[in-house]
């Protein structure tokens, strides 16, 4: 298979009083039937900045992927749910410096994890086949709360405003 640039995204975590919701739940992510997904820290990321964590062996060809499909009817997962399955000694926490590249098979359980302190600034690259199940769009996901200056809030209004723009399937 040639992989196809699917999408790219930037993320900033930061510490919030409420649950873990979204990505930071288990999950598979949802592109394709074969994909990969590249995560690159733009800063250090320790236990408490939320790293991302698999679940090796979860993905469709993995030894564990009959376990997996306990589970597989939901699509948010949290630890409860999975640790009388996949003990947290077999999850893969991953912490590094900044400029810490991870490359994993997103249909496998993973989770962005929830950071308690400081922050987790980084940037994805999901690749797919040429025939994605799910096409990619652009869209700005959520207005954040965080802007300080006076033109980061125009910037982040005028983007958030804006409507989804559908990205054109490639033809090959």
């Amino acid at each position: 298979m040639w992989p196809s640039l699917h999408s790219i995204g930037v993320w900033l975590n930061y510490p919030m009083d409420t649950p873990a919701t979204s990505s930071q739940l288990w999950h598979h992510d949802p592109e394709d039937l074969k994909l990969v997904k590249v995560f690159i820290y733009l800063d250090e990321v320790a236990a408490d900045n939320g790293p991302f964590t698999y679940i090796p062996q979860t993905h469709p060809f993995g030894a564990r992927v009959l376990e997996a499909k306990k589970h597989k009817k939901k699509e948010r997962l949290v630890d409860d749910q999975l640790t009388d399955v996949f003990p947290p000694d077999t999850w893969r926490v991953c912490t590094g410096p900044a400029r810490t590249m991870i490359i994993a098979d997103t249909l496998g359980y993973h989770r962005g994890g929830k950071p308690t302190t400081g922050t987790r600034l980084l940037v994805t690259f999901t690749y797919t086949s040429g025939t994605p199940l799910v096409q990619p769009s652009m869209y700005l996901s959520d207005t954040p709360a965080w802007t300080r200056s006076a033109i980061q809030r125009m910037a982040v209004k005028h983007l958030g405003t804006t409507p989804p723009v559908k990205a054109e399937k490639p033809k090959y």
